[in-house]
């Protein structure tokens, strides 16, 4: 969206932050072709207004303001921001860190010609960071809100197609093959549809519990999984009008036996629970607690975050609080483990992933691999 601030202060400060931010990330690993985009696609021309989300009350930045610091904010390389729509009706979309942007772009290791698919358009600025790397390759952005569709769409002018559509698990997509998926939303299961659009020797970036993921199938079918630094991205199912899941920071708020207040733990509770949703929920008697739900067995726990000791209630075939429990002691007697030293396994024809930690150099397999696959499946074309 581009700003009505004076061209000419906005080229000044553009170009001095574009370049400070090139600089920051030249020092992050990240790699050329991305550091080239970042630096030559103007991020504010895809942004208006947006707010800093704190602990307490949002940061809102707005151009007309004090657009110097507008820019600042916008360019800063660790500052994840919440974009406000010209319609001001329009519900506020979530943009991850411009380090965690470069990093998942990295990752990809797109080449120019190659075919991707990205899940999230939000802004329409990383499709054009996209578009960049491909160079003549198809980018096909979807999006599921149709404000956020049509402002993107004005914004790229045809450097990218945009679909509008609420289907970001694929199950019903019924497009071509793609040498790369991009996801900007953090699944509870990993959508076979995602897998099924995935042409031989393509990859997968994601954020999957709390740590930004890479998925690749080779030509006999075998799946693996890499996990890399700490990310924050919303959630797949997030669609207005329903109960938003919590952040991970709100549910550091649970009895500290549970806490997913490490990203390893953070991990290895969302892989060996998968499928389960987390709710932060306040009610007079319970006060503040957090209600698990895995719908595939009915199984439930509630718990109550004001207690110590960790008050619960439980209920179905999966005792969710015990495994919790048992999650977070290995976790622990395994040395409290980073993201990055666990690595998994799954054929994409059954649900089931192996999560595996690699410790001392030798690979441990955890206790009990778990469905993470969402079976359900779109057509091939």
């Amino acid at each position: 969206m581009p700003t009505t601030t004076p061209p000419s202060l906005v080229d000044d400060h553009c170009g001095r932050e574009r370049r400070a931010l090139r600089a920051a990330l030249a020092e992050r690993d990240i790699a050329q072709a991305v550091l080239d985009a970042v630096g030559a696609e103007p991020r504010d021309f895809y942004t208006g207004a947006y707010n800093i989300p704190t602990r307490t009350k949002p940061l809102r930045r707005d151009p007309e303001d004090h657009p110097a610091q507008w820019l600042r904010d916008l360019y800063h390389p660790d500052t994840a921001l919440e974009l406000i729509h010209c319609r001001r009706t329009t519900a506020p979309v979530a943009a991850p860190s411009l380090t965690t942007m470069a990093t998942v772009l990295t990752l990809a290791n797109i080449h120019p010609g190659q075919a991707v698919l990205e899940i999230g358009t939000g802004s329409g600025y990383t499709a054009a960071l996209i578009r960049r790397l491909t160079e003549t390759g198809p980018v096909r952005s979807l999006e599921p809100h149709p404000d956020w569709h049509a402002q993107a769409a004005a914004a790229l002018a045809g450097r990218a197609e945009t679909v509008h559509t609420t289907d970001l698990t694929l199950s019903h997509y019924d497009g071509p093959c793609v040498d790369r998926i991009i996801a900007w939303r953090e699944p509870d299961h990993i959508p076979v549809g995602w897998l099924d659009r995935l042409s031989p020797d393509g990859r997968i970036v994601t954020v999957y519990g709390g740590a930004i993921t890479v998925l690749t199938v080779d030509e006999h079918g075998h799946g693996r999984a890499t996990f890399h630094q700490p990310a924050s991205v919303t959630a797949l199912n997030a669609h207005p009008g329903l109960h938003p899941r919590p952040t991970w920071d709100e549910l550091a708020m649970l009895p500290e036996r549970v806490r997913p207040d490490h990203p390893g733990r953070r991990l290895m509770l969302r892989c060996l629970l998968p499928g389960v949703q987390w709710r932060l929920d306040r009610a007079p008697r319970r006060g503040t607690h957090v209600t698990l739900n895995d719908a595939a067995t009915q199984s439930q726990a509630i718990i109550c975050c004001s207690d110590p000791d960790g008050q619960h209630e439980q209920s179905g075939p999966l005792k969710l609080w015990f495994r919790m429990q048992r999650i977070t002691e290995y976790w622990q007697i395994s040395g409290r483990p980073e993201p990055a030293a666990f690595t998994a396994t799954f054929d994409p024809a059954r649900p089931t992933m192996t999560l595996t930690l690699r410790r001392d150099g030798q690979p441990v397999a955890l206790p009990e691999p778990a469905t993470h696959i969402d079976q359900r499946r779109s057509p091939r074309t």
